[in-house]
């Protein structure tokens, strides 16, 4: 999922996305989270989701409208 769609998608299920720790009350890990925001977020102890995790929560066929694949 890509960012512009990741950040609708929490908007759309009542969440607010922020790129701040501090600021966060739960934190999705993309692919390939850096060693020093591991570090973070080990250290402040939050709360954390894969991105498969979050599709599960939204449901894994959330695209924004203009991007969801027709079915045939």
């Amino acid at each position: 999922m890509d960012l512009p769609t990741f950040q609708q998608a929490v908007e759309k299920f009542g969440g607010s996305y922020t790129k701040k720790f501090a600021e966060a009350s739960s934190i999705v890990l993309g692919e390939k989270p850096g060693p020093k925001q591991l570090e973070e977020i080990t250290n402040g102890r939050y709360q954390t989701m894969s991105e498969e995790e979050f599709h599960e929560e939204i449901g894994a066929d959330f695209a924004p409208p203009a991007k969801r694949a027709k079915k045939e």
